[in-house]
Order: C-alpha cells, then sequence, then structure tokens
C-alpha cells in the first residue's frame, strides 16, 4: 500500500509540475506571435488575439494555483492515510473538479481564438490546441 501512496504522490508531483509548464507556456505573449505568422493576422486580429490571451492569461494563473492547492491537499490526504478514506475520496474528487474546469476555459479561450482567424483557419488552429485540452499534461506543450 505505502508504494502505491509514493507512486501516486510522484504522478501528483508530475501532474504539477505539468500544470505549471502549460500555464508557462500559455502565458508568455511570444506563444501568440505564432498565430500572426502561421494564420497570416492582420494587425488588427492580431489585436484581438493577444487582448483574448491576455484576458485569459489572468484566469489561467488563477487556475493553476487552484490545481496545485488540489494536487497539494489530495497529496496530504493519501500521507495521512493507509486506506482509500472518504477524505482521500473527496479530494481525488476535488482535484478532477479543478483539473475539468481549467480544461474547460482552456477550450472557451481557443474557441473564442478560433471565432477571430479566418474563417478558412479555423479547424486547422483547433486541431493544433485541442490535443492541449485532450491531453492537458501530456509531453508536448508548446504551440508550433
Amino acid at each position: 500500500m505505502k508504494r502505491a501512496v509514493l507512486l501516486l504522490g510522484a504522478l501528483l508531483a508530475a501532474g504539477l509540475l505539468a500544470a505549471v509548464a502549460v500555464c508557462v507556456i500559455v502565458h508568455e505573449d511570444e506563444s501568440v506571435e505564432w498565430l500572426r505568422t502561421r494564420f497570416q493576422l492582420s494587425d488588427a486580429e492580431m489585436e484581438q488575439a493577444l487582448a483574448l490571451h491576455r484576458a485569459y492569461e489572468a484566469r489561467c494563473e488563477e487556475m493553476c494555483d487552484i490545481i496545485a492547492a488540489s494536487e497539494e491537499d489530495l497529496a496530504a490526504a493519501l500521507r495521512e492515510s493507509s486506506d482509500l478514506t472518504p477524505r482521500v475520496r473527496e479530494a481525488i474528487a476535488q482535484n478532477s473538479r479543478v483539473r475539468a474546469e481549467c480544461r474547460t476555459q482552456m477550450l472557451d479561450h481557443f474557441y473564442q481564438t478560433a471565432s477571430i482567424l479566418p474563417e478558412s483557419r479555423r479547424d486547422e488552429y483547433l486541431d493544433i490546441v485541442l490535443p492541449l485540452v485532450l491531453k492537458p499534461h501530456g509531453p508536448s506543450h508548446q504551440h508550433p
């Protein structure tokens, strides 16, 4: 049982680091610059993309903090128990809820960004960014 708790703790730590990495990547204005290049955005479209990015950035930082707190709470619950207690179950459920909320907000941001792109390029953009929602803590979090 101790081995399982240690393994789960290590996985939680890796998940936390991945969440932080997603936030760092999403926060950099340079990550929006690829839109201009890849999708030939006009200056007005680029201004819209930057405005959306900056608005989302603040919320993403908040969500990263909430996820980190949830990860810490789950890790504490696991350390305090050698069984699947109601507290452990609730900590897992809460972690799932905050991660789902983060993914929902990320998806909303991507759809808003897609809406300012030329219509002929929206599907291409979504094909690039949707994997971040499908696997937000996967091995790669960088835009092309």
